[in-house]
């Protein structure tokens, strides 16, 4: 198996968004380090607490760079999980692992691993190879529940010789065998870049591209949970129309929540700009609301048995901007392990 052994160098492009910078220079808990990363890049994450000081020396730094050295400091502290989670982020004690990586702004490209394939049958022979990589966004970026979708590209790529390796234009080889599951970690987009065959033990000299991903911009109107309840949008009415229970145990009982969005200017069926991801008394609740019509209602339950609900947050999509990022490395090496 081949994996990560050295980056000689991740160039870093200038930060491409107007996001804070952060600098510190002190010894002192992991969890004060936390908060001054909260508070001075604006971000909002929920983190562990181990024992003992770390000397954390970063300056002008990026939110994901910041926080990059500080687990890395502490040496046994990591958000990269392949645990599903519908929290943006969370710190966990875990031995820390070193990807190479490349910020920009607030955003964080890393290379995970590439593979080889050669396939022959019938119809061709082939040969190929993939390197992956994966794409994190801050927190406050509003992508969906689970992470972000992202469109890559790759505009350049040069292994150990200085040869091209970017793939001819005749698309995506048949896999007939899936031989290796992408790589997933918790609220990224990752992603297998296809490229010719190379000699992977001697590495990529230069790996350069692309990402962009949609980010939502999102208003939140918070409404208690009792039928008749409205709340104004900037483009409609939120109304409560019921809230029932759904499963009774001895701890108490699900509960399901009936809304509706009416759109002020499009009175006929129309798509609402409703966030799929809802939250009932500060968790998220359960449902499948892909396509939430306005003028009609959708439900929505809560996960865990106990009380009837108190409050009902929803977040109204007002508009959407593309973010693009770049990505360049440089002497990606691998060996056998």
């Amino acid at each position: 198996m081949r994996i990560l052994l050295t980056l000689a160098c991740a160039a870093s492009f200038l930060q491409a968004d107007s996001a804070p910078k952060i600098t510190i220079d002190a010894t002192g808990p992991f969890r004060d380090h936390v908060r001054e990363i909260q508070r001075q890049s604006g971000e909002k994450f929920s983190s562990e607490s181990p024992e003992g000081d770390v000397t954390l020396r970063v300056r002008n730094a990026g939110f994901y760079e910041a926080l990059d050295a500080l687990c890395r400091a502490q040496g046994n502290m990591t958000y990269l999980s392949d645990v599903l989670s519908d929290e943006p982020l969370q710190i966990q004690s875990d031995p820390w692992i070193e990807y190479p990586a490349v910020y920009t702004g607030s955003y964080k490209i890393v290379a995970l691993g590439f593979l080889r394939f050669k396939m022959g049958s019938e119809d061709e022979e082939r040969s190929w190879a993939r390197v992956h990589l994966g794409l994190f966004v801050p927190p406050s970026a509003h992508t969906g529940r689970f992470g972000p979708e992202a469109r890559w590209s790759c505009l350049e790529a040069v292994d150990s010789t200085g040869a091209s390796v970017l793939p001819a234009a005749n698309g995506e080889p048949r896999e007939r065998i899936v031989l290796a599951a992408l790589p997933r970690l918790r609220c990224s987009a990752a992603q297998g870049i296809l490229l010719k065959d190379f000699d992977t033990a001697k590495g990529l000299r230069r790996l350069a591209g692309k990402v962009s991903v949609d980010l939502a911009q999102l208003t939140e109107v918070s409404l208690p949970a009792e039928a008749g309840k409205t709340a104004q949008t900037p483009q409609g009415t939120l109304t409560v129309k019921s809230v029932a229970e759904f499963e009774k145990s001895d701890t108490g009982s699900t509960w399901r929540v009936a809304l509706e969005y009416t759109s002020k200017d499009r009175p006929g069926p129309s798509h609402a700009p409703v966030d799929p991801d809802i939250k009932i008394d500060g968790e998220w609740a359960m449902g499948g609301w892909e396509d939430i019509e306005a003028g009609k209602p959708f439900e929505v339950k809560t996960w865990r048995a106990g009380q009837r609900p108190k409050v009902v947050l929803v977040r109204i999509r007002t508009g959407t901007r593309t973010v693009d990022i770049p990505y360049e490395f440089k002497n990606l090496a691998w060996k056998d392990k």
